[in-house]
């Protein structure tokens, strides 16, 4: 096997990102924004290649807008058809390695587009999901039917053979194939469409019956569905590589190859609507016979969901270049998940999801995003399902040849890059968060209720992209504090949004927003003087209270007082005060008490787990207290009355 041919092989780390890749190239294709006033619907169908009731593969096909460029080109191993700087590849080998990845026997790819734009992915993903592949494209204008194959089997150490074949399509496809690979030169190729012929495992190899499944698969291009559209691309996954797991038995191969692809579909059909942001509404899009609904993902199940807009600086430090010059736009959409928030399984602090308008798709995700933004990574805050989108609509994100990481290496000053990025992101997420829970006077607990109760009235038809949508917004002036930037929330105006579907208001319950610069001086006024007081209490009381399991440190939390500290015109007066008073106030009671808070804690929590909108604001109740956030007696008292009625409901449950 060529060295070259080896390498398409590891640069996946999944099948699924490799079928990613692969539909990543047929929407290129088809969605083309530069192509105005055109009556052009993009078409890409991905479904189970099926000879006689036996699965033995998967085939992707789409339409394309532009007319396709010769195979021999497409699958040429070391030259690349991509030009240009937004152009993400490397050698010419992307649809090698995908289709390597996913089978052991041939790929054929139908091809009838003239621009299958990342043609070195689409080799890179062929390589990675199977051992053979098969290409047919479709060229209705010139009257063509081509052939290209993508085999391990044809590969030798001088190099990599990569044949292609043309045929018209004005006369029997059947002879000519039959007549062209009866040739000597062709054998090498004919033993691979003698595979591609054995269906079964225990079938032998049939170059006829591998001709005719070829034929039938030019057929189902030229008519049906994709008969109006000239230009046609088919891909054709043979044997995907099965999952080595304990149900593999030998004997069972059909059996498992129908469940390595059954279990492929269903990972796209659920994966692709949070994968892809900015599909057409209109765009024909099928897994396994079933359209696939790319608005409903993201707008459906975000609370509060708003949009910012924001200038980054690839060179300058933000600290120097405050003015927004030489810099380009970036888009960032953040909101409450209320399915999350619900989902005993899931984690609630905040995720972060970076989109790429240069392969597409989603890039990468951290599913704890709170210290790469240089928020608070303690307790609770910046929790509640908080989920934060980067949409990179000039396309201008750095990205590595097989499009799942962000490259910032690739740029001059990447670092430099990298910093303005992520302190602009989190300037967003900060303020948001912020203004989210001074609705209702900052109490995380209410806060988490009201998101937990709108998982109950989803909508799930009738819902716009997010490209198309008109979500709340915000007028704000922000500054530079030393390595942060942090919004003037004396000069916050939001302006809400007709998309956005669930709107955070404050409850009766939740009390007097206390956002303002005055109420909170006083505040910290009255709590300093309350703060011993509350410490001591909090110690009599700390047997009665069940808490968690593992409280949790102060030195790992920050109040939500001293969140604010961050902020313009924020106070500082309390913050080392505040620490002081805790910590002094703390260390005896938790020594004398933890055996017992944890006994009380597990029955509790064995009860609560039951429902995750009660166990949710039952830990953060005891969070409240356990933390010393609680100000006077008159809190405990009502907190400790709080948590008992709930003890009782939950048993009563």
């Amino acid at each position: 096997m060529h060295f070259l041919q080896r390498s398409w092989k590891r640069n996946f780390k999944s099948k699924f990102l490799a079928l990613l890749d692969l539909i990543d190239n047929s929407l290129d294709a088809t969605i083309q924004e530069n192509i105005q006033n055109t009556p052009f619907k993009g078409k890409l169908h991905v479904y189970a290649d099926e000879y006689k009731s036996k699965t033995t593969g998967l085939c992707i096909v789409n339409n394309s807008i532009k007319k396709i460029k010769p195979l021999e080109r497409v699958l040429e191993a070391y030259n690349s058809l991509k030009t240009g700087a937004d152009t993400v590849g490397e050698n010419g080998v992307g649809l090698k390695q995908v289709c390597l990845y996913t089978f052991t026997t041939c790929q054929y790819y139908i091809c009838a587009s003239h621009f299958f734009v990342s043609l070195v992915n689409i080799t890179q993903g062929c390589a990675t999901l199977s051992d053979r592949s098969f290409v047919l494209v479709k060229d209705s204008l010139e009257g063509t039917i081509q052939l290209g194959v993508v085999a391990q089997s044809l590969q030798r150490e001088e190099g990599p053979y990569l044949p292609s074949f043309t045929f018209s399509s004005s006369s029997s496809l059947k002879d000519q194939m039959v007549k062209k690979f009866s040739k000597n030169k062709h054998l090498n190729v004919k033993r691979c469409i003698e595979q591609y012929g054995a269906a079964s495992h225990s079938s032998d190899p049939d170059f006829l019956i591998g001709i005719e499944r070829l034929c039938r698969h030019a057929n189902s291009i030229c008519s049906n569905t994709f008969a109006e559209n000239p230009y046609v691309f088919l891909l054709v996954l043979d044997k995907v590589h099965h999952h080595q797991t304990n149900e593999y038995v030998q004997d069972q191969w059909d059996a498992q190859q129908k469940k390595t692809v059954k279990d492929l579909l269903k990972e796209l059909e659920v994966g692709l609507p949070k994968t892809y942001l900015h599909i057409p509404n209109n765009f024909d899009f099928t897994i396994g016979g079933k359209h696939v609904d790319f608005a409903k993902y993201w707008t459906a199940r975000l609370v509060e969901l708003s949009s910012f807009t924001v200038n980054i600086n690839k060179r300058i430090p933000f600290q120097q270049n405050f003015e927004h010059q030489d810099t380009y736009e970036l888009r960032i959409f953040v909101g409450f998940d209320s399915m999350r928030v619900t989902e005993p399984s899931a984690g609630k602090e905040a995720s972060l999801y970076v989109y790429s308008r240069q392969s597409g798709r989603l890039i990468t995700q951290y599913d704890d995003a709170r210290t790469l933004l240089k928020l608070s990574a303690g307790g609770t805050m910046f929790c509640q399902g908080l989920t934060i989108i980067i949409d990179d609509i000039g396309g201008h994100l750095p990205l590595n040849p097989t499009k799942e990481q962000i490259a910032f290496g690739e740029e001059d000053r990447g670092e430099i890059f990298k910093d303005n990025l992520f302190a602009w992101v989190g300037c967003m997420v900060h303020f948001y968060y912020n203004h989210q829970l001074d609705k209702f006077g900052k109490k995380k607990t209410a806060l988490t209720k009201k998101v937990a109760e709108l998982s109950d009235g989803l909508k799930t038809s009738g819902l716009k992209s997010l490209d198309s949508s008109s979500f709340t917004t915000y007028q704000l002036t922000s500054k530079p504090i030393g390595q942060n930037i942090r919004v003037d929330k004396s000069s916050v105006k939001e302006l809400p949004g007709k998309d956005t579907l669930y709107r955070l208001k404050t409850s009766k319950s939740s009390g007097t927003k206390s956002s303002t610069a005055a109420s909170a001086t006083s505040a910290s006024t009255t709590n300093g003087r309350k703060r011993k007081a509350t410490n001591i209490e909090l110690q009599q009381l700390s047997d009665d209270i069940p808490r968690r399991k593992k409280p949790v440190s102060y030195r790992e939390t920050e109040t939500d007082e001293e969140e604010e500290d961050g902020e313009v015109g924020g106070s500082d007066d309390r913050k080392q005060p505040a620490r002081r008073a805790t910590q002094n106030g703390r260390g005896n009671a938790n020594d004398s008490t933890d055996q017992s808070m944890s006994e009380n804690t597990k029955t509790t929590e064995e009860q609560a787990a039951r429902d995750p909108y009660t166990k949710a604001y039952y830990m953060d109740l005891c969070g409240d207290l356990t933390q010393r956030r609680l100000k006077d007696k008159a809190k405990i008292k009502e907190l400790k009355k709080k948590l008992k009625q709930l003890e009782k409901q939950m048993k009563e449950e």
